[in-house]
């Protein structure tokens, strides 16, 4: 009777959060770049299989299907992002109902700039949140070759071959990334004398490298590298560790960690709950580890969310004082992983937090997008924490279930109130501007969205690219002009 609650519990959980992904991918706007994909620009680079574009060829193709066909974009989008969360939990162990919940908190409360370029936006979630989703694939087949003892037949390693091979043309940070992924595996299988999967694990690293040799053979690599793109470029006038400080103590710290300070204050809670429901007792220097975490967080919550204080405001908290608390919150994780949990899971997921980011030191722009996959490996940390307390006091897990219903269900609104009244903003809008095409008016007039801050790029401005791609997409031949937002539809529509 216990276990078929459980399963139907299950089951039901599962089935919100296809509710909440599928509506998600119902209501997000067309905006930005979609208004290029989306138009006859994104055919054009089709026809020329993005040549001299970038190699993000899976990406590519993905972007023109979900900006094109509203079916393929809501089974596109409810599918990975839903997978996504299940390929987290399952990573940590073993599934529940409230690891489930948890695992969707941390994501429903990632810092807004992050969603709004991912989850957010239909040409983020085509390159980032797909990448990561084959990024975390990629960690469950090389789980399985470490822990298991069963070598993978040749049906499984034909189809692992395939998996990783299109998973490399997304993202190319991520695409190395599951290269050295591959190398590490190795070197653990012969230390471990696992001999059955080295087949596997050479299928892998073939498969990855081929897929990297194809991304990285598209020409705009070449003119990103000779300097030639005026948009991407890579560092050459900075020395190697000046470019590494510069980078680090700019945009780097505050798009890795500084910015997730909500997720810091889960994991800040989980260790605290760990500390006082251990059946063990603890040593001076784990106590002192989880309250200096817990300082950290509460530090930017007063400082940064209740004080308001900007972090450009002062040139020694952004160059000096924010980056190295970064470094010492990172320290501070490695330690309490590997001196209190002995968890080797722990560890690798704060190192892979910092490694999957490493290429992003030496290109430009960096934008908060980029760190999706770092975030994800913060919050896995977050979700072993977890694990430790369900193993430890399944009395705490109880209590911690009941505790963060309020936030799931707060969070869970919140954003289903924003993305309805951006929904429904981005309906009226197009009427308004399809019916002023149609009145052959000379002047078109458009608005912005109520909730823009959840949104990339969804106001076309009077001028720039962004302005003539919204132009573009929507076939207006005269001036376009973008007036302040009426208030009377942004929830309820007409």
């Amino acid at each position: 009777m216990k276990s078929n609650i459980l399963k139907y519990s299950l089951v039901i959980t599962w089935v919100m959060v296809v509710a909440f992904y599928l509506f998600q991918a119902w209501t997000i706007p067309m905006m930005g770049d979609d208004w290029i994909w989306g138009g006859n620009v994104g055919i054009d680079r089709l026809h020329s299989f993005f040549s001299d574009y970038n190699g993000r060829y899976l990406g590519n193709v993905v972007e023109l299907l979900v900006t094109r066909f509203f079916v393929a974009r809501l089974l596109i989008l409810t599918t990975v992002n839903t997978l996504i969360l299940y390929f987290l939990v399952k990573l940590t162990g073993k599934i529940t109902v409230f690891k489930i919940a948890l695992a969707f908190l941390g994501l429903l409360v990632m810092p807004t700039a992050l969603y709004s370029q991912t989850y957010g936006w239909l040409a983020g979630f085509s390159n980032y949140n797909l990448s990561v989703f084959f990024m975390l694939l990629n960690l469950l087949i090389l789980q399985r070759l470490i822990f298991s003892e069963k070598p993978l037949n040749w049906i499984s390693n034909i189809g692992m071959f395939l998996i990783v091979l299109v998973g490399q043309l997304i993202m190319e940070n991520v695409t190395l990334f599951n290269i050295l992924l591959g190398f590490l595996v190795l070197i653990i299988l012969v230390v471990s004398k696992k001999k059955q999967f080295l087949i596997s694990i050479i299928t892998y690293l073939v498969s990855s490298v081929i897929g990297a040799v194809a991304m990285f053979s598209n020409g705009a690599y070449s003119a990103i590298a000779s300097g030639k793109d005026t948009y991407r470029t890579v560092s050459e006038n900075a020395s190697f560790f000046t470019k590494i400080f510069d980078t680090f103590t700019g945009p780097m710290y505050h798009w890795w960690y500084y910015d997730s300070n909500r997720l810091i204050g889960m994991i800040a809670i989980l260790m605290l709950v760990f500390l006082f429901t251990s059946k063990t007792r603890l040593r001076a220097s784990d106590i002192l580890a989880i309250s200096l975490v817990m300082m950290i967080f509460v530090y930017q919550l007063i400082i940064i969310n209740l004080l308001g204080w900007q972090w450009k405001q002062s040139p020694i908290m952004y160059g000096i004082v924010q980056p190295a608390m970064t470094i010492l919150l990172v320290v501070l994780l490695l330690f309490l992983a590997i001196h209190l949990w002995k968890d080797l899971k722990m560890v690798i997921s704060v190192l892979f937090s910092g490694f999957v980011s490493a290429p992003l030191f030496f290109v430009t722009p960096l934008n908060a997008r980029i760190f999706l996959p770092s975030y994800i490996f913060l919050l896995i940390f977050m979700l072993l924490i977890l694990d430790k307390i369900i193993d430890n006091s399944p009395e705490a897990v109880r209590a911690l279930s009941l505790l963060s219903a309020v936030p799931i269900v707060a969070f869970t609104s919140m954003w289903l109130v924003l993305m309805t009244m951006n929904y429904n903003a981005d309906q009226q809008r197009t009427e308004y501007v399809a019916s002023q095409i149609k009145q052959k008016k000379e002047t078109i007039y458009t608005y912005g969205l109520p909730a823009s801050w959840i949104t990339y790029l969804s106001n076309p401005g009077d001028r720039g690219y962004m302005h003539d791609a919204y132009k573009k997409y929507y076939g207006i031949q005269g001036d376009l002009k973008v007036e302040k937002s009426p208030q009377k539809f942004f929830l309820f529509g007409h």
